[in-house]
């Protein structure tokens, strides 16, 4: 069966951008198409030799960046050198300016960059478990917990 362009760009944008199941994409659209006529789209490779799940994990990948200790600390210091820029700060832009400066404080404390990179790892645990279980098993789980301890640890919380 032939769809309209248009319910093959929306399942495409559900599936890449939000992240949908095949299956809620069908329902989405009341049962039709299919979930495997979505799974054949997705996983069929474009003009690029590209499938749905590739710009899937493009579009996660950039997200990750976007979201660094990096990029928010230099996102953060835009902000307070445009706040800066100001030839006077009214009310609301000086307690702007304290909200950047608390949360680049934060951004930069050990304690708070402990917190990231324990999360990191138990992302990265949750990652092995799915697509490469053999990885997983209880000592490194336990030399992760051990880690996130020692840190505390040594930073006094």
């Amino acid at each position: 069966m032939q769809y309209p362009i248009e319910t093959r760009a929306e399942a495409r944008r559900l599936w890449v951008e939000e992240g949908w199941t095949a299956t809620a994409i069908s329902r989405h659209f009341g049962g039709s198409p299919v979930p495997q006529t979505i799974l054949n789209w997705a996983g069929a490779p474009d003009q690029h030799g590209k499938t749905w799940d590739d710009y899937r994990e493009e579009r996660v990948d950039a997200l990750f960046g976007d979201a660094s200790p990096a990029n928010l600390s230099r996102r953060i210091l835009d902000q307070i050198a445009k706040l800066l820029e100001q030839p006077s700060l009214d009310t609301k832009q000086a307690d702007a300016l304290s909200k950047y400066q608390r949360a680049f404080k934060e951004l930069i404390d050990p304690v708070y960059q402990v917190s990231m990179i324990y999360q990191a790892l138990t992302d990265y645990l949750a990652f092995c478990r799915q697509h490469h279980p053999e990885l997983v098993n209880r000592e490194l789980i336990e030399s992760i917990r051990d880690f996130k301890n020692e840190a505390r640890r040594r930073l006094g919380t």
